[in-house]
């Protein structure tokens, strides 16, 4: 009997506001909390660099990726490689005609690491037939979601940021349910809008507790298409705290008992590869 692995991955999911509300969909079976690898650089975990760790069972220095973004300049990259996201958050927030000043004028032009520079190979090249969707560093359409990002933190064309999102979210849901109906043994899936929503409401944990009930309906809607013997797996890569920051766990969830206790994020790897082959 074929079995498939189904992946949610919930970008910056907040282990402990789905500890506190108990979401009946997102906690299954079995959940937790996530060891992830943070970025000496950033001082936090970073969206690209955990999630190639995810999808290729290996640390940031062995699959390559090992920063959240490379800007353009040589010079603003080089600055900006040495500042820790938590400094560079507070003079954006504080400073922001000056980071104005400089987007206007090209500097702060940038981008995520691209599949080019990842060393290893993942998930989606190990199991046969397999897709994903909208994942940063392998689709670089991801990177287009964080423009808009700061001006919606800090109150200007939010509602219009906020639309893109849940047309962004929409988009990435039918996809999500068309390869559901196609005979994929592995399927990721990665929703940009738990981090973004999360960074633009982190001060008020009912606005985040609102969306999270949208994904526990999501991870319903999916579940309900799956077999008894596939393994649907929710996994975020980070949480997100008051200070617009990221903390320093992701959050885990899986339909089926694996006996697991504070995995690190490169743990799923084999678990997956095992599952498939059975």
């Amino acid at each position: 009997m074929t079995r498939r692995v189904v992946v949610l991955g919930l970008d910056g999911l907040e282990a402990s506001i789905v500890e506190k509300y108990r979401f009946p969909n997102l906690c299954q079976v079995e959940h937790g909390r996530v060891k992830v690898p943070i970025c000496p650089h950033a001082g936090e975990p970073s969206t690209p660099v955990v999630w190639m760790s995810f999808l290729t069972g290996k640390p940031p220095k062995e699959h390559g990726i090992d920063r959240s973004v490379i800007y353009s300049n040589p010079f603003i990259d080089f600055v900006f490689r040495h500042i820790q996201n938590s400094t560079m958050r507070r003079f954006v927030l504080k400073f922001n005609r000056v980071r104005r000043f400089l987007e206007s004028h090209g500097f702060l032009k940038k981008r995520m690491p691209r599949k080019s520079e990842l060393k290893a190979s993942t998930l989606l090249d190990a199991i046969t037939p397999s897709i994903g969707i909208d994942i940063p560093v392998l689709h670089k359409d991801v990177d287009i979601k964080y423009a808009g990002l700061i001006d919606a933190i800090l109150g200007k064309n939010r509602d219009e940021y906020l639309a893109f999102l849940f047309r962004d979210f929409a988009d990435v849901k039918n996809r999500l349910f068309k390869a559901l109906n196609m005979n994929y043994r592995f399927v990721m899936a990665h929703f940009s809008i738990t981090d973004l929503y999360g960074h633009i409401f982190c001060k008020d944990e009912s606005m985040v507790a609102g969306l999270y009930w949208v994904m526990d309906s999501l991870t319903r809607q999916v579940s309900q298409t799956l077999k008894r013997e596939d393994l649907l797996l929710i996994v975020s890569d980070h949480g997100i705290n008051r200070e617009y920051g990221h903390t320093p766990y992701g959050f885990y969830s899986v339909n089926h008992k694996l006996g697991l206790s504070n995995p690190d994020i490169t743990d799923f790897y084999n678990i997956i590869l095992e599952w498939c082959k059975r």
